[in-house]
């Protein structure tokens, strides 16, 4: 298994370890993060002494499910709970949902009983559950069975007690999660030289391949780069190094909030000077913005690998460790930090806040309960005074009235007081966002160096075939060829330098009928026709379904064009007769049925959609025309009434579903129909069709 591993130390006053691994499963020897527990258990369990567990989860109610359980228990039929539930707005309270709703009006008079409890049961326990990726070791003198009540879940010991509760009694959790991106560059190395065991840092940074990460914006299959968030960087940002996409990395955490948004488009700026040679600009900003010489010159040393600009944990920590003169610890830093953060959990992220007078107030107070601590009196004489009206009005807690008559308090957009601001809020640690980064960079460097076993490797590892071979196809020009019974492997292979060759574990129904189809072709050479075939397979296993999804999924190729096989499989079997006419379109709905794509029989509309633009190329903040199917309507409403409708569409070009929304509520498209439409698309990656 390749891992990626990262610790992050804390002292005594800031809590235990926090311990990540990331793991790659192996699929080759049917390995994942069970068989690592596993492991784990039997090296350090002793008998009756239990040393390993996973940690437990308690999962608490929220008022949909509560009503769903209540309903169930009241024999309600669900079809009347889905549709209420559907206008139900779970952040109040039922009785201000009957008023804006009419619907969940009618539903509760109906059933009052629901109303009466399921407001109570609101953060009660629902049931326990395994932490997602959360693992305790106990030392050898301290058997886990001794302290803490254990329930089994799939045969692995799990905690009864949450995370917060085993950490306050002095456990240890380590995170021990399966990242699919090191499973896919580990099967890639595999693919290229035999061996699993390949560490993903061997591939050195090369200008080639930062190349291509800026020229090559869809990034389909490559770790937090895919996402349009992820885009968005790799377009706007300079990329030249895996410290680059590192603080890309961290950017993409920043960018849910208005000051964080602010920070990128400042990072994006100074970035760009840099890129073009002006490698000052920044600092005389800085400079600007911090008089005294002395701290001046340690938030340049702190801040130069981020351009001037504050990104990640461990730069907050120095800049509190830096600016005291030593006064405080790393470890004392980590602790403040994390008493920033808490802000948040008490306050609100500082867009939430400035909607309440009271709450603005009180999130000024506590913040600078800490600033006047642990910043302010560090700054010297020159620290904090400005002629900024909004640094002023901030240190004051003077607020402003908008012209709609709401009050906010003026945020710093640059300087120390501004990267604290933006600290209290979230920032990601620079140890996961390296990490992280380097994953990134080794499906990069396998991308541009070895395309063909980097996509016959991506391939192998999901089911959304029809997403993967349009990418594949534009990015790489790399062709799919159909499965064969007499040249496919088990799963996707490499079939030239241009070309990967669908796997029969990929048709549908097909998972031990492929070993058998391979082992009789291994014992007795390529099948000579279809006869020879039905004759040496195992009937049992290679049945009548069998039989039918390899004709339509074109894995008899080798021995004529559908039609002709079809005709010989009816002469060898009279049984096997089912369609009236093999005509054109049930061929191509058929290919599709078993392999969820169409490699060999490409439908007219498709074709056609080729002309156009798929959902996935649509940049955030951009329309474009694409063709589409219409699968399924749905008629929905906001939490303020507004109707509209949510179309699942499938886009005929990529042949992948997508959500989109449609506020003209009167649009009369049909289930089945093709349409060419005008798409936007947003930064938080929703569609919306602009019929």
């Amino acid at each position: 298994m390749s891992k990626v591993i990262s610790v992050k130390k804390k002292s005594y006053l800031s809590g235990l370890p926090d311990i990540d691994i990331d793991f790659g499963i192996n699929p080759i020897k049917s390995l994942d993060r069970r068989d690592l527990i596993r492991y784990l258990e039997e090296k350090y369990n002793n008998g009756e002494n239990i040393h390993v567990a996973a940690v437990g989860n308690l999962n608490l109610y929220a008022l949909k499910s509560a009503i769903l359980d209540l309903a169930s228990t009241f024999e309600i039929p669900p079809s009347e709970t889905f549709a209420m539930t559907k206008g139900l707005n779970d952040s109040i309270s039922i009785a201000e949902s009957k008023v804006k709703n009419k619907k969940v009006k009618d539903y509760f008079d109906k059933y009052p009983q629901i109303e009466e409890y399921a407001e109570t049961m609101v953060g009660v326990g629902r049931n326990l559950s395994m932490h997602a990726g959360g693992v305790i070791i106990s030392d050898k003198d301290y058997p886990m069975n001794r302290f803490i009540a254990l329930q089994k879940c799939d045969d692995i010991y799990a905690s009864v007690y949450t995370k917060d509760e085993i950490e306050k009694m002095g456990f240890v959790k380590m995170d021990i999660l399966g990242v699919n991106a090191l499973t896919q560059i580990s099967y890639c190395n595999y693919l290229i030289n035999g061996k699993w065991d390949v560490a993903v840092e061997d591939h050195k940074e090369t200008p080639e391949v930062f190349q291509f990460i800026k020229e090559n914006v869809r990034h389909k299959n490559v770790f937090q780069l895919e996402t349009p968030l992820g885009k968005k960087c790799l377009k706007d940002l300079k990329i030249k190094s895996i410290q680059d996409l590192a603080n890309a990395s961290g950017l993409i955490r920043l960018l849910g909030t208005e000051d964080g948004r602010k920070l990128y488009e400042q990072y994006r700026q100074n970035s760009k000077l840099v890129e073009v040679g002006d490698n000052d600009s920044w600092k005389i900003q800085l400079a600007e913005e911090i008089k005294d010489p002395e701290n001046l010159k340690i938030c340049e040393e702190i801040l130069a690998p981020t351009y001037g600009v504050m990104i990640y944990q461990e730069q907050l920590i120095n800049l509190i460790v830096g600016l005291s003169r030593g006064k405080y610890t790393f470890n004392d830093g980590n602790k403040i930090r994390k008493k920033l953060g808490l802000l948040v959990k008490t306050h609100g992220l500082i867009d939430d806040v400035q909607a309440s007078e009271t709450q603005i107030k009180a999130w000024h107070k506590d913040l600078f309960d800490l600033l006047n601590v642990y910043l302010i009196p560090f700054l010297g004489k020159d620290g904090l005074e400005s002629d900024d009206p909004d640094v002023i009005d901030f240190i004051n807690c003077t607020l402003r009235t908008k012209k709609n008559g709401r009050k906010i308090l003026p945020i710093p957009e640059k300087g120390i007081l501004n990267w604290f601001v933006i600290g209290s809020t979230y920032l990601f640690s620079i140890i996961h966002s390296v990490g992280y980064s380097v994953i990134s960079y080794n499906q990069m460097y396998q991308k541009t160096y070895h395309p063909v076993e980097f996509w016959t490797s991506a391939l192998a590892l999901t089911t959304k075939y029809s997403d993967f071979i349009e990418a594949m196809q534009s990015e790489s020009g790399i062709n799919i060829l159909p499965p064969c019974v007499n040249k496919s492997s088990y799963n996707f292979s490499k079939a030239s330098e241009s070309e990967i060759r669908f796997g029969l574990n990929g048709i549908k129904s097909l998972d031990k009928a492929a070993a058998e189809i391979i082992n009789k072709r291994e014992l007795g050479g390529e099948f000579k026709s279809v006869k020879d075939f039905v004759d040496r397979v195992n009937k049992s296993v290679i049945n009548k379904k069998v039989i039918r999804n390899l004709l339509f999924s074109n894995a008899f190729n080798c021995f004529g064009e559908v039609r002709k096989v079809y005709a010989e499989l009816i002469a060898i079997n009279k049984n096997f007769e089912e369609e009236k006419a093999i005509t054109n379109r049930v061929i191509e709905r058929e290919e599709f049925e078993v392999l969820t794509t169409n490699i060999s029989f490409m439908p007219e509309d498709q074709k056609e959609a080729k002309k156009y633009t798929s959902l996935e190329e649509i940049t955030p903040n951009s329309v474009a025309s694409c063709m589409i199917k219409i699968e399924k309507i749905a008629e929905k409403t906001t939490k303020n009434n507004k109707p509209y409708l949510l179309y699942t569409a499938r886009c005929l070009k990529s042949n992948t579903k997508k959500n989109l929304f449609c506020w003209n509520a009167q649009a009369t498209l049909k289930v089945g129909e093709n349409y060419i439409f005008p798409v936007s698309r947003n930064d938080g990656d929703f569609y919306t069709l602009k019929a």
